[in-house]
């Protein structure tokens, strides 16, 4: 499938898909929905793996007045490639400024990979289908 996904404010993300065959205005084949407990600040990372299944990554900010992170999350959400959604995985969520780097990616071995940058250093989380 190629994949597309939305935020939707200010706190859902929605994800299509539609075969690579098929014409650019085509409607898509594949459509799921996330709700989150937070506003979705960003995506990072929207990746289907060999089985079929569809992985999403969410920053999840909630915000003062002034714009100041007051609590932050990152969700990885994992669809079957029927759109049911499979598990939700929470990660380590980095707490410094915006990163210039794509922090989640999922692999070719279909293991998500998140690396996280806090103030206490790196960590590389590993998470298996």
């Amino acid at each position: 499938l190629l994949l597309r996904a939305l935020r939707v404010p200010p706190d859902r993300a929605v994800v299509t898909g539609r075969s690579r065959s098929a014409a650019m205005d085509a409607a898509p084949v594949w459509m799921a929905e996330a709700k989150f407990d937070l506003p979705v600040h960003a995506l990072e990372e929207l990746a289907g793996d060999a089985a079929g299944r569809v992985w999403l990554v969410a920053d999840l900010v909630r915000a003062d007045a002034a714009d100041r992170p007051l609590e932050r999350k990152r969700v990885a959400v994992v669809w079957a490639a029927d759109g049911r959604e499979l598990a939700r995985v929470a990660l380590c969520a980095p707490d410094g400024p915006e990163e210039t780097l794509r922090t989640a990616r999922l692999g070719q071995d279909g293991k998500l990979y998140n690396m996280c940058v806090q103030r206490q250093g790196i960590t590389v989380q590993e998470v298996a289908p």
